[in-house]
């Protein structure tokens, strides 16, 4: 195109070429074509664009990263699904072992509710003795909780489940007496297994025996329960015996890791336990 803006030269594809000088530096014929412009000695040159393939590739990446964003929130979504299933199955896990592990007493809860439905008389006595199985019942499944989310757990939350049971005991007409405290930390499971262990103990005497002293100290814990022999049968009784008469070592053997070693002089019932330090029972 020369200077006064007549077309010296066209391409044959050189579409819209005499409104050249009409378009300045350039512009767009159509949605697909643009036009460029630049001037020369003596006139303009000026050429034309066709964007129609870059123009569809960037629909279809458009369309691509539509999908993508699409498919990264299905996977979001599904991730988030399945952490939610995990969290749930989790929670149905722990609950499975409270409920397994209280079973006895949620058993007893039940009869005693019957009974007491069945003979008023029995009321005052029954709720007494279901105030005590619910007790363990719930410090059984706080220390459960507490274990399975606590590499280990002070010693003062034994101390606070022991101390109510004995006081839910005490309801019953069962003399009770509590000293001293416990301190440091110990593996959540020795806890609960001490625990566990203790209130088989006060379930085997029952209402027969004649009291309870518990006395804590640093990272020892030791019982008497008075009268245990004679509250307990026959059975029970030739067993702690022969455990007894088995000597210290088959006893150490036999008492590690949170257990208790227990000694039957006079008809009572001598229990103690210790924890080492660093978390393991001794």
């Amino acid at each position: 195109m020369n200077a006064d803006g007549r077309t010296a030269y066209a391409s044959r594809l050189a579409e819209g070429a005499e409104n050249a000088g009409q378009a300045g530096d350039g512009g767009r014929l159509n949605e697909s074509i643009l036009r460029h412009r630049r001037e020369i000695r003596g006139g303009y040159v000026t050429w034309q664009s066709d964007v129609s393939e870059v123009q569809q590739l960037n629909a279809k990446l458009l369309e691509i990263e539509e999908q993508l964003s699409e498919e990264t929130e299905l996977i979001r979504l599904q991730n988030k699904m399945q952490e939610q299933r995990a969290k749930v199955d989790e929670k149905n896990r722990i609950y499975d072992r409270i409920a397994e592990g209280v079973h006895a007493q949620s058993q007893r809860i039940a009869a005693l509710t019957r009974e007491a439905e069945e003979n008023p008389e029995l009321y005052d006595h029954h709720v007494r003795r279901i105030c005590f199985y619910g007790t363990y019942v719930k410090r059984f499944a706080n220390l459960t909780l507490l274990s399975e989310t606590t590499k280990s757990i002070s010693l003062g939350e034994l101390e606070l489940a022991m101390s109510e049971s004995l006081r839910a005991l005490c309801t019953c007409g069962i003399p009770v007496s509590i000293q001293g405290n416990l301190e440091g930390e110990a593996a959540g499971e020795e806890l609960l297994k001490a625990y566990e262990q203790f209130q088989t103990m006060t379930e085997q005497a029952g209402d027969a025996i004649k009291g309870v002293t518990i006395r804590f100290r640093g990272r020892m814990c030791k019982a008497i329960l008075e009268g245990w022999d004679s509250a307990t049968n026959h059975a029970r009784k030739d067993r702690i015996t022969a455990e007894k008469e088995k000597g210290a070592e088959a006893s150490r053997d036999q008492t590690r890791a949170g257990l208790w070693k227990k000694t039957l002089e006079d008809g009572n019932l001598y229990a103690s336990l210790s924890f080492e330090r660093g978390g393991e029972g001794a």
